[in-house]
């Protein structure tokens, strides 16, 4: 394996250093002592909050003047999982898209958007349901974000 570092000294000129095969990292060695939990934080980190924006989900269907209808805990399992993944995917394409009402509205525009993807993901999985349309997803994913925000500081806590 060849690696190429290129080195930028005051003149900037570069200088190339090749190092040939770094020596691998010993994983056992970096791990030693912990626990399972403390070896996989990343995973641990997504399950705690998938529930947590599960209950949250639980919470804010209680809540009458939301106009959000969810069917059963596992109806708001799998609405959790599609919010979570509509997030990590579309979001950050349209932010891009949207930079510059993003720009114009200082931040504001992000409700909007998070109000668009709580909309699709209540399209996308049945028993879960809007209401009041726009309204509803807009309140629901402003309620959505405080709740999950609470409950995780609670966790972090006691974690």
């Amino acid at each position: 394996m060849l690696l190429t570092v290129w080195v930028l000294p005051v003149p900037f000129k570069p200088k190339r250093i090749i190092l040939i095969n770094p020596p691998p990292r010993d994983v056992e060695a970096d791990t030693k002592g912990l626990s399972a939990i403390q070896r996989e934080p990343i995973m641990t980190g997504i399950l705690i909050t998938w529930l947590v924006t599960t209950i949250s989900f639980l919470i804010i269907a209680r809540l009458p003047f939301l106009g959000i209808e969810i069917d059963s805990f596992g109806k708001a399992v799998i609405s959790a999982g599609v919010v979570g993944i509509l997030n990590a995917i579309l979001l950050p394409i349209l932010s891009f898209f949207t930079l510059p009402f993003i720009i114009l509205t200082v931040g504001l525009f992000f409700f909007i958007l998070n109000a668009i993807i709580f909309g699709i993901s209540a399209a996308i999985v049945p028993g879960f349901r809007l209401r009041y349309g726009f309204w509803s997803a807009l309140l629901g994913s402003i309620t959505l974000s405080i709740i999950n925000t609470i409950i995780l500081r609670l966790l972090a806590g006691v974690t």
